[in-house]
């Protein structure tokens, strides 16, 4: 088995179940959103119009996708559901790649919505018809690693999915090493601190904002990648435990 294989393997089992099977599947809600859904791929309830910087109501079209896609791959879905959920899916992404909608705020048009974006190519696997894919895959590509610390993280795991996506040794390792290289005790105004704080948008306390998201983006990777070539550094480990415990 390649490293692609294992990690796209491992990346899969955490969206489906998480982390030793801890993230909950309401089928029902999966198949009545799969039921609301409209002929065209759409949902009568969101407005994909709003740009709302800060509650962007079209990112709720991403996240019924990715629990319709959870259903169809969850171990226990009935046969009938998978089929059903996984249709809903398809024309429900294929609604969002015609629309495209976008928020005045930039977080959702470069994180947030790609975050999810990464779920769903994830979560689909070979069943997404391949000009779809591409035109999903291109979307990711628009965004540019850059920014600071979580921020910076949040990019560069969007980078690092696509790498393992397309099959990208080079992308995987560029954007890997902008993920560790804000694992460290910074020197300036933002990251981590040397007194274990975390600090976003210059130096204000974030501990559990940014920070939490911080853990929660970039430690998995000490999982997810352990025993590839892409595997992280012990002194990594120590300091994400250190952040986590102080």
């Amino acid at each position: 088995m390649s490293d692609f294989d294992t990690i796209r393997g491992r990346l899969f089992e955490r969206e489906v179940y998480g982390y030793h099977d801890r993230l909950r599947l309401s089928l029902p809600l999966a198949r009545a959103q799969a039921a609301s859904l409209q002929p065209d791929g759409s949902w009568v309830d969101v407005d994909y119009d709003n740009r709302e910087r800060s509650s962007w109501d079209p990112a709720k079209h991403l996240s019924r996708t990715v629990l319709l896609l959870r259903g169809a791959r969850h171990r226990s879905s009935r046969e009938e559901d998978q089929e059903l959920l996984l249709a809903g899916a398809k024309s429900a992404h294929s609604f969002w790649l015609k629309r495209r909608p976008e928020s005045d705020n930039w977080w959702h048009n470069t994180i947030g919505g790609p975050l999810l974006l990464c779920q769903i190519l994830i979560l689909f696997g070979d069943d997404l018809a391949e000009t779809e894919w591409d035109q999903t895959i291109e979307i990711l590509s628009g965004v540019e690693i850059g920014m600071t610390g979580q921020n910076r993280a949040w990019v560069s795991t969007i980078n690092l999915i696509r790498g393992v996506l397309i099959e990208d040794t080079d992308l995987i390792a560029v954007a890997f090493n902008e993920i560790v290289g804000e694992v460290k005790l910074s020197d300036g105004p933002e990251g981590i601190q040397p007194g274990w704080s975390f600090h976003q948008h210059g130096p204000q306390l974030y501990q559990g904002n940014y920070g939490a998201h911080f853990l929660e983006t970039v430690a998995p990777f000490a999982t997810l990648l352990a025993g590839t070539q892409f595997q992280m550094a012990d002194e990594h480990i120590q300091i994400l435990t250190q952040l986590a415990l102080e």
